[in-house]
């Protein structure tokens, strides 16, 4: 690489320049590790496990931040635009150009939370990349965020439309884990806030924006339906293996409380007479379990007024909300739907 000297110095790869190598399907061997080593914490809880090896590692090298040579060399290995975001430990560190974009963090526990890709280079894991993007962004991004990192998807490098199946690099417990050993918790913004009513597991973009609108509490926008599960498994009796073919399905948004499922129908999953006779023998199967359906289009999806029909009546069926929205709470609603849906900001 010809950068700096990675027997004495190390550098810390965060913030949007560690999401975009999340985001990247390139089979570079460090990638692949990167994404491995998340998954099996994310699987077996152990993250915690790893802070004082790493600690140990660190503490024999000096942090640095590079020259704007060495960040072109860094971008190039990586396939990072410039300015790289590195994270830095003091304020005489702290500088920013057209090459370097350096965040201060004195935190402890964060600076344990990085994987080594290369000697000397180190991205932080995924619940320190949640921590640092969306900390201070609106309800909706910080959902989407920790939905992509917490789901079996990933969206383009550059946050483009698209995306691309990838195993789950962290989990709704390790998110919230990280935030209350952090030493400054932010209990009060929106990121931290999301996280005791977010929903893990999601498997494409439009699973995320339904389950935020459905189980966020009515104060940050959403309905306050409590027991939304994605992609929960569902065992069928044998009358019902015989009808779906196959011993389980899953409901694409369960909601456990009222055995009620919600299947998104997408464009692109239901061309095929394969795929319609797949999706009508699970449905035939689940109201056997009795499962109850309800099925969302995307125009329904994109249409507030028959979304919000929808998402009300099953507001009602539960015993949570006494009272009929308020119309402060409506517009919370109207905003959040569409921040979901339409706003492309990529505050990411």
């Amino acid at each position: 690489m010809g950068a700096f000297d990675t027997n004495k110095s190390y550098v810390l790869i965060a913030g949007a320049s560690a999401l975009r190598l999340y985001r990247s399907d390139t089979t570079l061997y460090f990638v692949r590790r990167l994404i491995q080593d998340c998954s099996s914490d994310a699987a077996h809880g152990n993250a915690a496990q790893t802070d004082a090896r790493l600690v140990s590692a660190l503490g024999k090298r000096r942090a640095c931040v590079p020259s704007a040579s060495e960040c072109a060399a860094l971008a190039r290995l990586f396939d990072l635009p410039l300015p790289l975001d590195l994270m830095v430990t003091s304020p005489q560190m702290r500088r920013h150009s057209a090459a370097v974009r350096c965040h201060l963090d004195t935190d402890a526990s964060h600076q344990a939370a990085f994987i080594e890709v290369e000697q000397g280079v180190y991205v932080a894991r995924p619940e320190l990349v949640y921590h640092q993007l969306a900390t201070y962004t609106d309800t909706a991004h910080a959902w989407m965020l920790a939905s992509e990192l917490a789901g079996a998807y990933s969206l383009e490098p550059d946050g483009a439309e698209g995306m691309h199946g990838r195993a789950a690099l962290t989990s709704p417990e390790l998110l919230r884990s990280f935030f209350n050993r952090s030493r400054a918790t932010c209990h009060k913004a929106r990121g931290r806030r999301i996280l005791d009513h977010f929903v893990g597991g999601a498997r494409s973009p439009k699973e995320a924006q339904i389950a935020a609108m459905l189980a966020l509490p009515r104060r940050l926008g959403g309905y306050g339906i409590r027991g939304v599960v994605l992609n929960q498994q569902i065992d069928l009796s044998p009358e019902a293996c015989a009808v779906a073919k196959r011993g389980y399905v899953e409901g694409d948004v369960f909601i456990e409380p009222l055995r009620h499922n919600i299947e998104y129908d997408s464009d692109e999953h239901h061309l095929g007479n394969e795929a319609h006779d797949r999706d009508t023998r699970k449905a035939n199967a689940l109201r056997m379990m009795g499962v109850e359906l309800t099925s969302l289009s995307k125009g329904q999806l994109h249409s507030w007024l028959e979304f919000d029909i929808l998402a009300t009546a099953i507001e009602r069926e539960l015993p949570f909300h006494k009272r009929p929205a308020t119309p402060a709470i409506r517009a919370k609603q109207y905003a959040l739907w569409y921040e979901l849906l339409f706003d492309d900001t990529d505050t990411r």
